[in-house]
């Protein structure tokens, strides 16, 4: 954070009010991190911008159509997580906002299985063919990719739910049995 509250940092930070729509969400995302701890007023006025672009990326639903725009899609995600996690660790982090990243992650989640479900559809055909008989179905488990201080970052196999009664093998269930960790 900024750790300094003087009255010209302070009339710096209202004036960015005027400017949220201008700024990439990475900035945005480093703003609410620089001013956690000295400005909460700016950091509501940010979830209500990040709201605003969330919003539209639901419209436009369709979240990647190639490498570039997926991995475009990964960097705005993240961005929309850091400020998330700057707004909890402030404690000002809006229900609204929350709930609106949560969805977001959900089915930007929901949108990736499809595909890679139908690429291991294409691959298990292409196996299947060859004769080796196997059905793809593994005994995977998910991992832990990156583990922070604050936060885990998990590979979630092919079949395995993150959090629905549509499968047994529950990404939920498994994370709590390591901690209490809350999905995001």
């Amino acid at each position: 954070t900024l750790g300094v509250a003087s009255s010209s940092i302070q009339r710096h930070l209202k004036h960015l009010h005027k400017v949220l729509d201008q700024l990439s969400m990475k900035e945005l995302q480093l703003i609410s991190w620089g001013s956690a701890s000295v400005a909460p007023h700016l950091l509501m006025a940010i979830q209500g911008e990040v709201i605003r672009r969330m919003d539209r990326m639901e419209r436009n639903r369709d979240f990647e159509t190639d490498v570039k725009d997926a991995k475009e899609a990964d960097c705005q995600i993240e961005d929309i997580l850091g400020v998330l996690w700057a707004c909890s660790f402030a404690d000002c982090l809006s229900q609204h906002f929350r709930e609106g990243a949560w969805n977001l992650v959900v089915e930007a989640g929901q949108h990736r299985d499809r595909i890679q479900d139908a690429k291991d559809e294409g691959t298990k055909a292409q196996v299947v063919a060859l004769g080796s008989g196997d059905d793809g179905d593994t005994d995977v488990e998910p991992s832990i990719t990156l583990g922070l201080i604050d936060r885990v970052v998990v590979s979630k196999p092919p079949g395995w739910e993150v959090h629905d009664a549509g499968t047994p093998r529950q990404l939920h269930t498994w994370l709590r049995s390591l901690g209490s960790w809350p999905i995001l």
